[in-house]
């Protein structure tokens, strides 16, 4: 049941899931029991600084606003040499006999995960810039979260993504619309979330592609 529930998730869920350590015994006494949530110190800290994360409109003077208003957090250069780095290192891991290869789709997508780890450590730390150390913390939680997901992949069952191609290639059309296979699918494809990445997880391996005629969208078996 525990390989069933994280197999298939996204990747900061099993981060939450698998990486805290258990807090060490606290001696529990009568006035510990008497300090209310709004009295604890470092509850207190922690709303203070997601008070002042949440009401800031703006957050340092060296970084930019898209076009859409967003804040754009810079990289020192150091940063976004990790950056790099990180983005060749995966892209070699999702090739043929790469560490990666099976979980192409999932690895790729962390190439933008780690900018957004990244930046939510530099709100956190109060900087104006994502630095090298923090790069590296968010690099480091992705290649964690990445090896969770292989050791919980388990080839022993099928993935979605082998799932949906098992019924592909079972199935008598040349071109299957995209939308019936949440009604013609096995019931763990009938999810759109579900279905999606095995989708997205064919196509990058080379094995489907999507081919859209008017306003609708066929799976097609390459």
């Amino acid at each position: 049941l525990f390989r069933s529930l994280l197999r298939e998730q996204g990747f900061l869920a099993r981060v939450l899931f698998a990486a805290p350590q258990p807090l060490p015994h606290k001696q529990v006494t009568m006035e510990a029991r008497a300090i209310k949530p709004h009295d604890d110190e470092d509850l207190q800290t922690y709303w203070m600084l997601c008070e002042k994360i949440l009401i800031s409109p703006y957050m340092g003077d060296r970084n930019t606003i898209s076009d859409e208003g967003r804040i754009l957090v810079k990289k020192t250069e150091a940063a976004e040499k990790r950056h790099i780095d990180y983005e060749n290192y995966i892209g070699i891991e999702v090739e043929e006999n790469g560490k990666y290869q099976y979980i192409r789709a999932y690895a790729n997508r962390t190439k933008q995960y780690v900018l957004r780890i990244a930046t939510i450590f530099t709100l956190f730390e109060g900087k104006e810039l994502i630095d090298e150390v923090i790069m590296m913390n968010a690099i480091d939680i992705c290649v964690y979260s990445l090896s969770q997901w292989i050791e919980y992949y388990d080839k022993a069952e099928k993935s979605h993504s082998e799932i949906l191609l098992d019924w592909l290639k079972k199935q008598k059309e040349i071109k299957i619309l995209k939308s019936s296979i949440n009604q013609r699918a096995p019931k763990l494809l009938r999810n759109k979330s579900n279905r999606d990445a095995a989708i997205e997880n064919l196509i990058d391996l080379g094995f489907i592609r999507i081919e859209k005629i008017g306003n609708s969208e066929y799976v097609m078996m390459e």
